[in-house]
């Protein structure tokens, strides 16, 4: 897909660009809420998990966007993923209850 092409670019050419973990999750929910473009978002979300593989926030984004896609299954594993990463995370940890699946896994 081209923005996985785009997205190795970006990760290697690191004298022109610099990845940030809230600039590319603010394009991610740019594109799930402005955009409404939830597969798009998805894609953003994962890289933004390639690229920060030990942040618990990511795992909470790339959940809540399976979550508008009706994943439930997908969005439970990322949001355990997050809690996992960030015991305090208290998102995940709601929308785990909410969702019917508790924190512990």
């Amino acid at each position: 897909e081209q923005i996985d092409r785009h997205f190795d670019q970006i990760r290697t050419d690191t004298a022109h660009y610099v990845l940030s973990e809230a600039e590319i999750n603010r394009v991610g929910y740019q594109a799930l809420n402005v955009w409404r473009d939830v597969p798009r978002a998805i894609s953003i979300f994962q890289l933004n998990v390639q690229a920060f593989p030990k942040s618990g926030n990511v795992y909470d984004s790339l959940g809540e966007a399976y979550l508008a896609q009706g994943d439930t299954v997908r969005a439970r594993a990322n949001y355990h993923r997050s809690l996992e990463l960030d015991p305090n995370n208290t998102n995940a940890r709601d929308i785990l209850r909410r969702i019917g699946a508790g924190p512990s896994r």
